[in-house]
């Protein structure tokens, strides 16, 4: 697509060809020491899952600061992270930018991931700003990861955080909903929340 003179679009930072990306993780491979600790610390080597997330995780990382270096970007720029899974952040070459976190589910709940996910909390505590999209993942960042609660914004996905709307008596209305339907995503909520609105019209 065009886009305005002031934006640069750069290639994806991880080829989406695996032998592709076995190569450019070969050359750009280097040590790095707080994945290796954990590598021994959470006994990795144990578990299949364990060691796929942390190959995965070593592969970004490594990628990761080959792309910054490469590009040089001036630290005046923002790094924002959609999804809570580029553990590179935490890395000393990040020191100067400001960084942005957001978690969604998968990305962030442990439990969901075999009990495992690679440099928690170096990640959170290296970033300067998260957006947990629940209050949940809000309060088990403060409570169980220590975070500052200065840094940590609930931000809901699709909507403001506030909003006001009304509805007149008689009116017709559409609301569509794209998720998933099973437990995890409360679509009933949906119509509890009609529900409720139309007790308010009724009165």
């Amino acid at each position: 697509r065009v886009v305005p003179p002031n934006v640069h679009v750069y290639p994806l930072l991880i080829p989406k060809s695996n032998r592709k990306r076995i190569l450019n993780f070969l050359f750009s491979f280097k040590f790095i020491s707080v994945l290796i600790k954990e590598f021994f610390l959470n006994k990795v080597f144990l578990n299949r899952f364990k060691l796929k997330m942390w190959i995965s995780s070593y592969v970004k990382y490594c990628l990761g600061l080959q792309y910054f270096r490469k590009h040089s970007f001036d630290s005046k720029y923002l790094i924002y992270s959609y999804w809570a899974n580029f553990e590179c952040l935490s890395d000393a070459f990040f020191y100067d930018y400001k960084k942005i976190v957001r978690m969604h589910g998968g990305d962030f709940y442990v439990s969901r991931n075999h009990g495992y996910l690679p440099l928690r909390n170096e990640l959170y505590n290296s970033a300067d700003l998260l957006l947990p999209i629940s209050k949940d993942i809000k309060n088990i960042l403060i409570n169980n990861y220590s975070v500052d609660k200065k840094k940590v914004f609930l931000s809901y996905l699709g909507v403001d955080n506030n909003f006001e709307f009304s509805l007149k008596a008689y009116s017709t209305f559409k609301i569509v909903s794209c998720s998933n339907l099973y437990s995890l995503k409360r679509v009933h909520l949906i119509f509890d929340v009609l529900l409720e609105l139309s007790k308010k019209i009724d009165t």
